[in-house]
């Protein structure tokens, strides 16, 4: 059933897509899926050059230098990984996409539609998006009293705002809104629903 399904998790940070895709992993695997797990940004020289910036020289970076980044690393996650992992029959469960890229450079300024556009052309469309939605100023409390996150330039309760607004603002057949504020167990419930 899930053969060969691109799910992603999207929302701003805080929101608990680490655990949703934990929980959603160990549920489909149970159903005989056999399930890679992704993250963007990856771990690959684009994915380390964002990361390398996403702490105080952020704000050194137009919207469209962060979309040049975000684009590459996409680029090289989609025919490294994502691609042959869908080809073989893999269920792919990724945090993040071209839907993160959108909601956070389309904040700074950036027409969204013209974001989803580029990626699309080189991107593969998810089967299913996931976005997790919680009130910025409660999922920055969330990361200041996890151990294992710090926010960064783009986490400030303002932009969180907009950003949360343009993930909001995304509709469609293979897109599923979910309360993040709910209890793990009820998150991971509606995304088990969402997907079918």
């Amino acid at each position: 059933m899930f053969k060969g399904k691109y799910i992603v998790v999207e929302g701003i940070d805080g929101t608990g897509k680490s655990t949703l895709i934990a929980g959603l992993k160990r549920e489909l695997e149970k159903r005989g899926a056999s399930v890679v797990t992704l993250v963007e940004p990856t771990k690959g020289p684009w994915g380390q050059k964002i990361r390398k910036h996403l702490g105080d020289k952020a704000r050194e970076l137009s919207g469209e230098q962060w979309l040049d980044l975000f684009e590459n690393d996409r680029r090289e996650n989609m025919e490294q990984y994502v691609r042959p992992a869908l080809a073989s029959g893999k269920c792919v469960i990724q945090d993040r996409s071209f839907y993160s890229t959108a909601a956070y450079q389309g904040a700074q300024g950036i027409d969204m539609e013209t974001i989803l556009k580029r990626n699309r052309s080189f991107a593969v469309e998810p089967d299913m998006v996931l976005i997790l939605d919680l009130d910025p100023a409660e999922a920055i409390e969330r990361i200041r009293t996890k151990r294992t996150m710090q926010t960064d330039a783009f986490e400030q309760v303002d932009y969180l705002e907009k950003v949360r607004a343009n993930f909001r603002a995304f509709m469609g057949k293979n897109i599923a809104h979910i309360d993040a504020s709910e209890p793990q167990e009820k998150v991971l419930e509606a995304a088990l629903e969402a997907l079918g």
